[in-house]
C-alpha cells in the first residue's frame, strides 16, 4: 500500500508539473499573440512547418564502427585444418557464445563486427561471471559454468586417429579448444576440482611448468598440454600411451587442406564456428570387425554402409547461408539401388522476381525396369499378371508403353512461381519422339488439339476428356431413367486442359495460356541454375527433390528479436547494455529478401539431404510472404519424410521375403514329387534354414512353414512373419500369419495375417 501511495504521489507531482508547464505556455502564447496577431501567427506557421519538414526528411544512417578483424567474440576452430591423413573421424561442438553472436560469413556478419554488439556481448559475458556464476549453489556447477561460459573461447573439436599400438584396435582421441587461462596453477584446479567430483576421473601426473598433465578415466589413460602462447588446450585419451605421445603428435600436425574430410565441410560449413560431424565409414567398420563386431556389421553391409567413401552431418555457414546438411558418398548400391540416379540440373528461363522453384527427378528408363524388377520379385505372379495386362491397355489405349515416357521425358519437372505466375518445366529428351507420339495420340483418341501462334511464338492446347467419361456412359446404359444423373454427369465429364510452348529442351506448362504469353512480356529474365545457385545459394545439380524459397525481411525480424533476446540477456546478467549503440537493420545493410531451401539428393557418387535459411531452420515461421513456400515445404515434409522412411524398412524387410520366396519355390517342387513337405533331416540337407544379422528363416518340420524373423529396431518386438502352404485339395495359395504392422508387409501378406 505504501509503494502504492508512493508510485500515486510521484504520478501526481509529474502531472502538476505539466499541466503547470502547459499553463504557462498557452499564457505565454496568447500575450505574444495579443501583442501583434498577424505577424506572430505566420512566425509561428512558419517554425510548424519547419519541424514538421524536419521530422520528415530522411535522416542519415549511422557509421557502424566495426571491431578490429582479430578481435572476435568466438575464437576460430584450429583442429580442422590440422587433421593428418590418418584421421577418419572428426566432431566439431559450437562454443556456447557462438549462439549470442559470431561472425561466420552470412548476411548478419556487419551487425555482429560492430563495436557496439561486441561490446554488449562482453558486457553480458561478464555479468554472468562477475553476477550469475557465484549463485550457483554448488561447487561442480560453478566450475562447468565457468569452463563454458568464460574460459572456453572457441569451438570444442576431437578427432579419432589410430592407436599409437597396433595390436590394439581401438583409436586415439585428440580433443582440442582454445580456453582462457590465466597459469598453470588455474588449469590444476580444474582438474582437481573435477576429479573430486567425479570418480571416474584420476590425476595421474599433475600439471608441470611445460603445460603438461596425465590423467585416467575409466579405463583410457590420458595426457593433457596447455600452451600458454597459443592459448590452446589439447587432451589425448588412448588405452594404450606412451610418454609424451601428446607432444609428439602436436608437433606433427600442420595445415592440410587436401584430407579427405575438407571438401564435405566446405559444403555444410565452411566457416569452422557451427556444429559439424564426419566419418570415414570404411575404416570404423575395418576396426569394428578387428573388434569382433562382424554380426553388428552384417545388416549395414546389406545397406552398403561399408562402401561409403564419407559421411558427414552438420549445421553451419556455406556459400553465404546457413545450412543443415547430411551427406554420405557412396556409389549406387544397397538400398541406394532403389533410388533414381539424378544427373540433371534446370536449365530452363525464370522471368522477373521469382518466389520459388520447386522440382522433382525422375527416373530414366533403366531405373524404372530395374525398380519393377525388384517389385517383381515379391509381388505374387496374380497382381504382377494385373500389373503387365494395365500396361498392355495402356499401350493399346495411347499407341505407346510407359516406358517410353522416360525416353522424350527428361529427369528434371519443375514448378515455378515467377512474375508471369505458376507453371511447371518439364525437360525434352527427344523432341521428334514427343511429337510423334502426341500426333499419333491426338489422332487414335479423337483429341482436341490446337496450334496458336501470338507474338512469333506457338502456344499449344490440348483437352484432355475426363478419366470418368468412359465409366459414367457405361454405367448411364445401365440406368433407364437419365433425368436424376444429368447434372453429375455434367460435374464428372468435365475435361482437363493443358497449355505449352516449347522452350530449348523444355516444354513450359500451364493451365491457362496468359501465364505463358506474360513470360515474353517479363524483360528481366535469368536461367533456373543461375537463380539457385546466385541467389538462392543451393546447387540444384542431382537433385531428387528440391524446393527454393525467397521471403521478405525475415532477416530483419530475426535480428530483432536478436537484440530483444540480447537486452533481456543482459537484464538477466545484471549488466544493462546500450541499446541505442547497436545498429538497425538498415544500418546493418540486411537483405529486404532472405532465400530458403530443401533438398534431397541422389547423384552417382553421393547421396545428401540438405536445408538452407538464413539464422536458423525455425525462422521459416516468421517469414511473412512465403505462404506457398512454406506450404509446398510443409506437405514435401509430412509426405516424403514418412514414405521414406516407411520406404526404407519395407526394403530391408524385402531381401528377407525375397530369401523366404525362393525356399517357397524348393517346398513346392518338393511337395510335387514326393506329395508331403520335408522332415527335420531333410530341411538341413536342402539346407533351407538361413540365419544372419538382418534376418532368420526356419522351415517347420513336415509342415512346410516359412517362419522370418527380422532383426529391425523400428519393428521391435512384432517382427515375425509367417508363410502357410496350401492345403491339399482346399486350396492352391500360401498364406501369411504376421506380427508386423501391415504397411510394412509384401502386398501378398497384407490380406491375410
Amino acid at each position: 500500500m505504501l509503494h502504492l501511495r508512493s508510485t500515486f504521489s510521484k504520478c501526481s507531482i509529474f502531472l502538476v508539473f505539466f499541466f503547470i508547464f502547459a499553463l504557462t505556455a498557452c499564457q505565454s502564447d496568447t500575450k505574444k499573440e495579443s501583442d501583434s496577431p498577424v505577424s506572430k501567427t505566420s512566425s509561428n506557421e512558419n517554425a510548424i512547418n519547419k519541424q514538421s519538414s524536419n521530422q520528415h526528411k530522411a535522416a542519415t544512417l549511422r557509421t557502424v564502427e566495426a571491431i578490429p578483424v582479430d578481435q572476435k567474440i568466438v575464437k576460430p576452430a584450429y583442429l580442422h585444418n590440422q587433421l593428418p591423413d590418418s584421421a577418419f573421424a572428426y566432431v566439431r561442438i559450437p562454443n556456447v557464445w557462438s549462439f549470442v553472436g559470431t561472425a561466420k560469413g552470412n548476411v548478419f556478419d556487419n551487425a555482429i563486427n560492430a563495436k557496439p554488439f561486441f561490446n554488449a556481448v562482453e558486457s553480458i559475458r561478464a555479468g554472468l561471471s562477475d553476477n550469475v556464476i557465484p549463485e550457483i549453489p554448488d561447487e561442480k556447477g560453478q566450475l562447468l559454468a565457468t569452463l563454458v561460459l568464460k574460459q572456453l573461447n572457441s569451438p570444442l573439436e576431437a578427432m579419432a586417429i589410430e592407436g599409437v599400438d597396433a595390436a590394439i584396435p581401438t583409436p586415439n582421441i585428440v580433443i582440442s579448444s582454445s580456453a582462457d587461462f590465466k597459469s598453470n596453477a588455474e588449469i590444476q584446479t580444474l582438474l582437481d576440482t573435477l576429479a573430486k567430483h567425479l570418480p571416474e576421473l584420476e590425476i595421474t601426473k599433475a600439471i608441470d611448468a611445460e603445460g603438461y598433465a596425465e590423467l585416467k578415466i575409466v579405463n583410457l589413460n590420458g595426457q593433457l598440454q596447455w600452451d600458454q602462447a597459443s592459448s590452446r588446450l589439447t587432451i589425448l585419451l588412448g588405452l594404450s600411451l606412451s610418454p609424451n605421445n601428446l607432444v609428439d603428435l602436436l608437433k606433427t600436425l600442420v595445415s592440410n587442406n587436401t584430407h579427405q574430410m575438407k571438401d564435405l565441410e566446405n559444403s555444410i560449413d565452411s566457416s569452422g564456428q557451427g556444429f559439424f560431424a564426419w566419418a570415414n565409414p570404411r575404416k570404423l567398420s575395418s576396426i569394428a570387425s578387428t573388434m569382433g563386431m562382424q554380426k553388428e556389421l552384417a545388416p549395414l553391409a546389406v545397406m552398403g554402409v561399408s562402401s561409403m567413401k564419407n559421411i558427414a552431418l552438420g549445421s553451419g555457414t556455406s556459400g553465404g547461408i546457413n545450412r543443415f546438411k547430411y551427406v554420405a558418398e557412396m556409389p549406387v548400391t544397397g538400398f541406394r539401388s532403389y533410388l533414381p540416379i539424378i544427373n540433371t540440373a534446370p536449365t530452363f528461363m525464370v522471368s522477373g522476381e521469382t518466389k520459388m522453384i520447386a522440382s522433382f527427378g525422375l527416373p530414366s528408363r533403366a531405373s524404372f525396369s530395374s525398380i519393377e524388377n525388384t517389385i517383381a520379385l515379391v509381388t505374387p505372379p496374380k497382381d504382377m499378371k494385373t500389373y503387365y495386362k494395365a500396361k498392355k491397355s495402356f499401350k493399346s489405349a495411347l499407341g505407346f508403353n510407359v516406358e517410353d515416357i522416360f525416353d522424350f521425358f527428361g529427369q528434371d519437372v519443375s514448378f515455378v512461381s515467377d512474375e508471369a505466375g505458376g507453371y511447371v518445366a518439364i525437360r525434352l529428351n527427344d523432341a521428334e519422339k514427343f511429337k510423334s507420339t502426341l500426333d499419333s495420340s491426338v489422332k487414335k483418341l479423337n483429341l482436341d488439339y490446337q496450334q496458336r501462334a501470338i507474338g512469333g511464338h506457338t502456344y499449344h492446347h490440348l483437352k484432355i476428356p475426363s478419366f470418368y467419361d468412359h465409366y459414367i456412359q457405361e454405367e448411364m446404359k445401365k440406368k433407364k431413367s437419365k433425368k436424376d444423373q444429368r447434372l453429375l454427369v455434367r460435374m464428372m465429364s468435365l475435361p482437363s486442359h493443358v497449355y505449352w510452348e516449347q522452350e530449348g529442351d523444355y516444354l513450359i506448362m500451364s493451365n491457362i495460356p496468359q501465364t505463358l504469353i506474360d513470360r515474353h512480356y517479363v524483360e528481366t529474365k535469368i536461367t533456373a541454375n543461375d537463380w539457385l545457385q546466385k541467389q538462392q545459394r543451393i546447387d540444384p545439380q542431382g537433385a531428387l527433390m528440391m524446393l527454393s524459397a525467397r521471403n521478405d525481411g525475415t532477416a530483419e525480424k530475426m535480428y530483432r528479436m536478436h537484440l530483444g533476446a540480447l537486452n533481456t540477456l543482459a537484464d538477466f546478467t545484471g549488466n544493462p547494455i546500450d541499446m541505442f549503440a547497436l545498429a538497425t537493420p538498415r544500418e546493418a545493410k540486411l537483405p529486404k529478401k532472405s532465400s530458403y531451401g530443401i533438398k534431397v539428393t541422389s547423384s552417382e557418387t553421393q547421396l545428401a539431404f540438405e536445408m538452407n535459411y538464413e539464422s536458423n531452420p525455425l525462422e521459416v515461421l516468421f517469414a511473412g510472404s512465403a505462404y506457398e513456400g512454406i506450404a509446398v515445404v510443409g506437405i514435401l515434409a509430412a509426405i516424403a519424410v514418412p514414405a521414406y522412411s516407411d520406404y526404407e524398412t519395407r526394403s530391408k524387410l524385402s531381401l528377407g521375403v525375397l530369401a523366404a520366396e525362393q525356399i517357397k519355390l524348393k517346398l513346392n517342387v518338393f511337395e510335387i514329387e514326393y506329395g508331403r513337405y520335408p522332415n527335420e533331416f531333410e530341411i538341413e540337407d536342402l539346407k533351407l534354414n538361413i540365419k544372419n544379422a538382418a534376418y532368420s528363416i526356419t522351415v517347420s518340420k513336415n509342415t512346410g512353414e516359412i517362419n522370418l524373423t527380422f532383426n529391425h529396431n523400428k519393428l521391435r518386438s512384432r517382427n515375425t512373419l509367417k508363410m502357410i502352404p496350401p492345403k491339399q485339395g482346399v486350396s492352391t495359395t500360401w498364406s501369411c500369419q504376421a506380427k508386423i504392422n501391415k504397411k510394412y508387409l509384401p502386398k501378398s501378406c497384407r490380406k491375410k495375417f
